[in-house]
């Protein structure tokens, strides 16, 4: 679905829409409210508006009791244990590091 529904890409058990999912992945790289808004070519407004959606969304699954709602956003973005694509890079780099040190540990024989 696009804009008009909800079940596009998930973070946790929230889900947003692709533009939401486009304003999450400029927060996580650092960009103020404006620079999102000049890079996606929207006003900031919208910007404001979507990031108001999502923090609702992250207030609903999320136990949020003095916390920083941007900080929060940029870390389920950045942390392992709420990305599944970084997750499964982490296994691959695991199960490659194995290999090399298997190799490594049969030469010393």
């Amino acid at each position: 679905m696009g804009k008009v529904g909800r079940p596009v890409g998930t973070l946790g058990r929230a889900t947003f829409t692709e533009r939401e999912r486009e304003i999450i992945k400029l927060v996580a790289e650092g960009l103020t409210n404006e620079a999102m808004a000049t890079r996606l070519f929207i006003d900031i407004k919208t910007v404001e508006h979507h990031l108001n959606s999502i923090y609702s969304i992250i207030k609903a699954t999320q136990d949020m009791r003095g916390k920083h709602l941007r900080v929060t956003l940029a870390r389920m973005i950045l942390v392992p244990q709420y990305n599944p694509k970084v997750i499964e890079k982490l296994r691959e780099l695991k199960t490659f590091l194995e290999s090399i040190t298997s190799l490594l540990d049969y030469n010393k024989r």
